[in-house]
């Protein structure tokens, strides 16, 4: 659904965008021949808050969860990037009812 998003935001949300030239037309695509970008983009993602986090395996008392954030890049197979965050131990409020 965000890549949905992301490709109609692309055009100030207002209709279609087109599929580059080489991917449109009629010879077979080969990823390492295709138009090498003028200049690269770096982005920075700041993790900064997560909430309401369901419990592992939907359980409602005594687990807490361990989160992390993971991130992946669709598009072209040069650019695709996969990263986790390490994970937060026991991270979240224990219920200790006696």
């Amino acid at each position: 659904m965000y890549i949905n998003e992301a490709k109609f935001a692309q055009n100030g949300r207002c209709g279609y965008v087109l599929k580059p030239k080489y991917l449109i037309d009629n010879v077979p695509y080969d990823p390492s021949k295709s138009p090498q970008p003028d200049k690269q983009l770096h982005v920075t993602i700041k993790i900064i808050s997560a909430q309401f986090l369901p419990k592992p395996n939907r359980a409602e008392d005594g687990e807490v969860v361990d989160p992390y954030v993971s991130v992946k890049v669709y598009g072209h197979p040069l650019d695709g990037q996969k990263r986790k965050t390490k994970f937060i131990s026991n991270n979240g409020k224990k219920n200790n009812h006696s």
